[in-house]
């Protein structure tokens, strides 16, 4: 008989619980430790950012998706050929589709206070202060935001071509994903892809390449892909947290290996307070 293996489930940390004060924000800081140390990846939910922020952005962008190839054609520099990916680097580009820019303006300053807030839980799971990556490395972080889309299976170029983008890794700092309902999103873990649907209200956050050579491999930068094998277009958003320009990153001496950390007391078990999904079921 063949056995299956039962695969771990990607943590989900709810960050509403750092704002308590502590005892919570060692135990959200734990959390985030222990997720980035053994998969690169975890769920966010509790972080604050408001639906409208997020659904104007996704809203639109299916407009720009399902707009005619003209319209999509006006966002490319120079003759450049278009793509299905809107993306943001030292410049923003947007289309010209009525209520898109105020949209992402909105999103990257709401998610580049995420990208603070979410840094700040790292330096305490690493036993750091606070203020350590904002005081060296963060204080005018360099970001990044694209939006991607994937066309349905109908419209793929060969009946043969995979349904999955190629494995890939993060290079810089922490990427936070926002993806929509129709999944298609794995990791790589140990010799697995373990599937990561869409939460609701939740964010992916991701271990770049980076961040796990700051810390000297306790975090690890895990491969993903993605791919679309619904009939439906798939979208998702991604943002990119990275150093400021200039900034001097090397190694923290101070980081060993992850090491297990003292499960929750019973106590504090007993009175967490109920403030949004934790687990995924």
């Amino acid at each position: 008989m063949l056995s299956r293996i039962k695969l771990p489930l990607l943590p989900v940390i709810d960050l509403s619980l750092f704002d308590l004060g502590d005892p919570w924000r060692d135990q959200v800081a734990a959390q985030i430790d222990a997720a980035s140390s053994q998969f690169g990846f975890f769920y966010v939910v509790g972080h604050g950012i408001d639906t409208a922020v997020v659904d104007p952005l996704m809203e639109a962008s299916g407009r720009f998706f399902a707009a005619a190839e003209a319209v999509r054609t006006q966002l490319p520099p120079d003759g450049a050929p278009p793509t299905s990916e809107i993306a943001m680097r030292g410049q923003i580009l947007l289309p010209e589709v009525p209520g898109f820019r105020e949209p992402v303006l909105d999103y990257m300053r709401s998610l580049t206070g995420l990208g603070h807030k979410l840094m700040a839980m790292i330096a305490r799971g690493l036993l750091l202060d606070d203020s350590y990556f904002v005081d060296r490395c963060t204080g005018s972080p360099s970001t990044a935001f694209r939006i991607d889309d994937y066309p349905p299976v109908a419209v793929t170029r060969a009946a043969t071509e995979t349904p999955c983008a190629a494995a890939h890794m993060e290079c810089g700092l922490l990427t936070i994903l926002k993806q929509d309902g129709m999944g298609g999103l794995e990791l790589k873990y140990q010799d697995c892809w373990l599937e990561v649907p869409d939460i609701a209200n939740s964010f992916v956050c991701s271990v770049g390449d980076t961040l796990a050579r700051l810390t000297n491999g306790r975090y690890m930068s895990a491969a993903r892909r993605v791919g679309n094998c619904t009939k439906s277009h798939r979208l998702s958003m991604q943002f990119n947290f990275n150093p400021s320009q200039g900034a001097v990153v090397e190694p923290i001496a101070a980081i060993g290996p992850a090491t297990p950390r003292a499960p929750r007391s019973d106590d504090m078990a007993n009175t967490l307070p109920e403030l949004g999904h934790r687990h995924l079921a």
